[in-house]
């Protein structure tokens, strides 16, 4: 256990969970120096809540509405004046816990922006424009606020600066998770790009595929991590697809519904 020396007076770091019982005791365990820990977990159904409670955190538990949501959910929870966000598979080396404990001694800075280096199937990626990818996730409390149903992002009033050191981020660990994530992911964008009257979905499906695989596998060099990166290539492109496909689905339940025949049919997720 880390002595006072070594501890980061002035944060929480909040994380948001849902039957993350593989990851959370890492993810807790490696800032466990944060003066707060605060979990706000998705109704899960796997033992998440019981470790983070034996990690010592503070857990609340609310259904999910939407990833910004949770976030901002969690926010308020905190005492401290700063806030690290983080998910339940991303993990705090010392390089980054040492230059996090620095930031909040300067004045000037409402936020950080954190370079993340992701681990993809088993190894880390540097190319692809996968790394490095900055996200806004150290900011004090009261000059931020998460908005967005999915791929949230923090808006941060004032100055913001940049750490150096990298958030490590194992996202997709096996080709499976990654599917699984995406069917999630673009279930949730498919709807928000109906409800926000985005069209052209079949013109999008057409064009959007093609260009992320040049842009991901060629313009930034995705082939320089062999087969892996020619995966996470396609596999993008795919995700781009089926977002489209899914706003085309919306788009045509909502068709058959005017004309008073839903032949949609199937599970409604």
């Amino acid at each position: 256990m880390p002595g006072k020396a070594e501890s980061v007076p002035g944060l929480a770091v909040v994380v948001i969970t849902r039957n993350e019982e593989r990851n959370i005791r890492q993810c807790l365990e490696l800032v466990k120096w944060a003066e707060e820990r605060i979990v706000v977990d998705s109704e899960s159904t796997d033992r998440t809540v019981a470790i983070a409670k034996e990690c010592s955190a503070k857990v609340f538990t609310r259904p999910f509405t939407n990833y910004a949501d949770q976030r901002n959910f969690g926010d308020q929870q905190a005492s401290c004046p700063w806030v690290l966000a983080l998910d339940a598979d991303e993990r705090v080396p010392p390089g980054l816990k040492a230059e996090i404990a620095e930031a909040l001694t300067q004045d000037g800075a409402n936020g950080y922006w954190i370079p993340t280096l992701d681990y993809m199937f088993g190894r880390a990626v540097r190319h692809g424009g996968w790394y490095p990818q900055r996200h806004l996730r150290l900011y004090r409390k009261s000059a931020g606020r998460w908005r967005g149903e999915v791929h949230e992002e923090m808006a941060v009033e004032g100055k913001v600066g940049y750490l150096a050191n990298p958030l490590l981020h194992f996202s997709h660990l096996t080709i499976s998770h990654f599917v699984q994530k995406l069917d999630r992911y673009t279930s949730i964008e498919g709807r928000t790009l109906h409800a926000q009257g985005k069209g052209r979905a079949v013109l999008n499906m057409l064009f959007w595929p093609p260009v992320v695989f040049v842009y991901k596998y060629l313009l930034r060099a995705g082939f320089m991590d062999g087969v892996r990166g020619l995966v996470l290539a396609v596999s993008l492109s795919y995700y781009w697809f089926i977002k489209y496909a899914k706003l085309w689905e919306e788009e045509d339940r909502q068709r058959m519904k005017s004309a008073g025949s839903d032949e949609s049919g199937g599970d409604r997720e």
